[in-house]
């Protein structure tokens, strides 16, 4: 708006117009009372009276000219502030969210909000507005709110900023993720009584973050697989290629009946070798899928531990290792538990199956006895140990067992302790164990007595290592 218009000049006439009326008749009533108080005006009365006249008139014209400054002035102040209310009103309804400011109560209460909120929430603006027909904290989904109103509680007595991730319930039922940022603003002595911020909506991304997530444990499972067909090609090759070593020796017609003996009996050994690593993937996949039945019940895990030791030791006599058992009668009372009697049944004969490999021509001594918290077992062998880059992966499927320190101790891809990791973690127990480099190993397995069934859903904790 130029100087020259003709509101800029009237306003500025509304106010110089009374003043040179004022000044005008101040000087000439003035005048007109000395004259008449002293007789007639003289010459240098009237020239004081031009001069007055003259201030009067050189003032107004200055107050003019000022005023017609300050005036456009405050027209072109004017002129930006309602452009930029004009871009701020143009900004908010097109940002994809909602600005608001509210009571820092526990309600929420909004005081503005942004015509963002109905895109997000699906209420006007006026629905929203002190909580006349919805309350927002009440959009918030259940399972959120208390975690936001700890967040909101938090930025209040801090005095500060909060930003937190929630997911609300839009008025036609759908769910969506929102990332709200907001900042306390102190009221009048320092009492924080407003929230002022801004929710956007973040469904999109938390999607495609979903969407990336299942990418990467599809891609880690494909990694997995890979890694699992590659140990059990490694781990079948050498079984089966000394099975056909020794059955084409075992074609030569001229094969003493001793040697013929001994290829017979390595047979054996190598298909018993294949019969347990198939019987441990079979069980193993059972576990993993959640597809294990259970035979619930009453045990003596005296009993338990007698079976297995029989079931291994035909196996552990041919390799000139010898299983000791310590443990109470297999009536003891103090033994009894629930739980499933084939599967602790399984995890016997894994254990005991790794300690006769890590130990040869040794000793291993298996006990069950009650503990602090439980029942305990205890497989021990007094073999080579195990390193320390052992111990970190051990239970872990398919890891390979480089940097043992004997051959036949990396003989198993881990599928035995695998399976006895889920088995116990189904039983509500614990594995630990203790092993130092020729000085053998000691499996220690923790189990509550009491659970009436299985764990439903679980996830296997690592081996820990003993104190």
């Amino acid at each position: 708006m130029s100087v020259r218009d003709p509101r800029i000049r009237s306003s500025a006439l509304q106010i110089v117009a009374p003043y040179l009326a004022l000044g005008v008749v101040w000087i000439l009533v003035s005048d007109k009372l000395a004259a008449a108080w002293g007789g007639a005006q003289s010459a240098e009365q009237w020239i004081q009276t031009v001069k007055g006249l003259g201030f009067v008139g050189a003032t107004g014209g200055l107050l003019y000219a000022l005023c017609i400054r300050r005036f456009g002035a405050l027209v072109v102040a004017e002129r930006e502030l309602r452009e930029s209310e004009r871009r701020f009103s143009s900004i908010m309804s097109n940002l994809c969210g909602m600005a608001y400011q509210c009571l820092a109560d526990h309600r929420g209460t909004m005081l503005f909000v942004s015509r963002g909120a109905e895109a997000l929430t699906g209420y006007s603006v006026g629905e929203l507005l002190h909580n006349r027909s919805v309350v927002y904290e009440e959009l918030i989904h259940a399972e959120d709110r208390e975690r936001v109103r700890a967040a909101v509680d938090a930025a209040v007595s801090r005095r500060s900023g909060f930003g937190i991730e929630y997911r609300i319930v839009a008025c036609d039922g759908t769910v969506r993720w929102v990332w709200e940022q907001g900042l306390v603003v102190p009221g009048p002595g320092g009492d924080a009584v407003l929230m002022e911020g801004f929710v956007s909506d973040i469904t999109d991304r938390k999607a495609l973050e979903s969407l990336e997530e299942e990418r990467r444990v599809l891609r880690d499972s494909r990694r997995a697989v890979d890694e699992a067909l590659g140990a059990i090609g490694h781990e079948l090759r050498t079984p089966l290629a000394s099975q056909r070593l020794m059955a084409e020796a075992l074609l030569e017609p001229d094969l003493d009946a001793g040697s013929r003996a001994e290829f017979a009996r390595g047979i054996l050994e190598q298909t018993d070798r294949l019969t347990e690593m198939a019987t441990n993937m079979l069980e193993g996949a059972r576990l993993g899928e959640g597809h294990a039945v259970w035979r619930w019940g009453p045990l003596n895990l005296c009993q338990v531990v007698g079976s297995a030791v029989a079931v291994m030791s035909p196996l552990a006599s041919r390799w000139g290792v010898a299983v000791e058992v310590a443990c109470g009668e297999s009536g003891c009372g103090c033994l009894e538990m629930r739980g499933d009697a084939d599967a602790l049944r399984r995890v016997v004969i894994n254990l005991l199956s790794n300690a006769c490999r890590h130990a040869p021509s040794g000793r291993v001594v298996v006990s069950a006895e009650r503990g602090g918290d439980g029942l305990v077992i205890r497989v021990r062998d007094d073999g080579r140990g195990m390193s320390p880059d052992v111990l970190a992966k051990l239970g872990q499927a398919f890891a390979l067992n480089t940097g043992t320190v004997s051959d036949e101790a990396s003989a198993g891809v881990g599928l035995g302790l695998a399976i006895c990791r889920q088995i116990v973690a189904a039983h509500g127990g614990r594995m630990e164990v203790s092993s130092r480099e020729g000085e053998g190993t000691t499996m220690t397995v923790t189990l509550p007595t009491d659970r009436e069934g299985p764990r439903e859903s679980f996830e296997p904790e690592p081996i820990r290592l003993a104190a």
